[in-house]
C-alpha cells in the first residue's frame, strides 16, 4: 500500500513539474508589447481590436522572434514606461522618439524617421526659427518634439488635442505650432480653409491660413523600441528590425500608415 501511495505521489510530482515547465515556456513565448491606446496612425482601437503601425510592427517582430504577440495598450508614455519598468510588458513601442525614452531603459536602433512640420498663421510676424526664439510654441501632449523645440531656444507648450492647439495659436497664446508630417497633412485635409481662404477678401479668413516654416534645424523624429534590463532581447530586436528594414517591410508599413516612406533619415 505504501509503495502504491509513493508511486502515485511521485507520478503527481512529475506531472506537476511538467505542467509548470510548459507554463513557463508558454510565458516566455508570449511577447508583451506596449502601445498607446489613442495614437493614430500608430495605434488605435477599432472593431474590437487594436490596429496601426505599432501594432503591425509588433506582430512582424513576433514573427521574426518566433514568439506570439500580446498587445497591451496604455493611456500615455508615463504608463508605458512604468509597465516596462515593472516587467508587465517586454517592449515599449508607442511611437517613442529616442529623445523621450528615460535613460534607465535600453533603446533599439532607430527604425523610422517621420518628419516634423513647424507652422504659423498667415498673419504672423514670426516667420523664422530665429524670431521664434524665447517664444511659446504649441505641440500635442503625446508628441515627441519638446526636446527639439527646447534645443532651438523655444518654449514648448503642450495641448490635449488639435482643437485646443489651434485655439491657442489663433488666440496668440503660442506663436507657432509643431506637428508630425502625418498630423499636419491630415489637418489640412480635414480643414481645407487652413490651406486657402474660402473668401480671399475676408481678412480674418486669410489670416488663419497656415504657413510652414522650412528649416533644416526642424529635424525628423527618430522612433525606437525600448526594453528594460534585457540585453538578449535588445540584440534580438535590433536584428529583427534590420531584417524588416532590409526586406522592405518597414517601408511598406510606413507607406501604409504614414502615407510615405520614413524608414530612411
Amino acid at each position: 500500500m505504501k509503495r502504491l501511495l509513493g508511486f502515485f505521489l511521485l507520478s503527481f510530482s512529475l506531472l506537476l513539474g511538467t505542467l509548470t515547465t510548459v507554463s513557463n515556456v508558454h510565458a516566455q513565448t508570449v511577447l508583451k508589447v506596449g502601445v498607446l491606446k489613442t495614437n493614430k496612425p500608430y495605434s488605435s482601437y477599432s472593431q474590437h481590436k487594436y490596429t496601426g503601425l505599432d501594432v503591425s510592427l509588433a506582430k512582424k517582430l513576433g514573427t521574426e522572434l518566433n514568439r506570439s504577440v500580446k498587445i497591451i495598450a496604455v493611456k500615455n508614455h508615463k504608463q508605458l514606461f512604468s509597465k516596462l519598468r515593472t516587467h508587465k510588458i517586454d517592449i515599449a513601442l508607442g511611437s517613442s522618439d529616442t529623445s523621450i525614452v528615460p535613460s534607465e531603459f535600453s533603446k533599439t536602433n532607430s527604425y523610422l524617421y517621420p518628419g516634423n512640420i513647424l507652422f504659423i498663421r498667415h498673419d504672423s510676424k514670426y516667420k523664422t526659427i530665429t524670431k521664434l526664439a524665447n517664444h511659446n510654441v504649441g505641440m500635442l501632449i503625446d508628441n515627441n518634439q519638446a526636446s527639439l523645440l527646447t534645443s532651438l531656444q523655444m518654449h514648448p507648450k503642450k495641448y490635449k488635442n488639435m482643437t485646443s492647439l489651434l485655439t491657442a495659436l489663433n488666440k496668440g497664446k503660442v506663436k507657432a505650432a509643431i506637428l508630425s508630417d502625418y498630423q499636419y497633412s491630415k489637418l489640412l485635409v480635414d480643414q481645407p480653409e487652413l490651406v486657402k481662404a474660402n473668401d480671399p477678401t475676408n481678412k480674418s479668413e486669410v489670416a488663419q491660413v497656415l504657413n510652414r516654416i522650412s528649416d533644416s534645424q526642424i529635424t525628423s523624429q527618430q522612433l525606437v523600441a525600448s526594453v528594460y534590463h534585457n540585453k538578449k532581447l535588445l540584440q534580438q530586436l535590433n536584428t529583427a528590425l534590420q531584417n524588416l528594414k532590409s526586406d522592405g517591410t518597414i517601408s511598406t508599413l510606413s507607406e501604409k500608415f504614414l502615407r510615405q516612406d520614413w524608414s530612411y533619415q
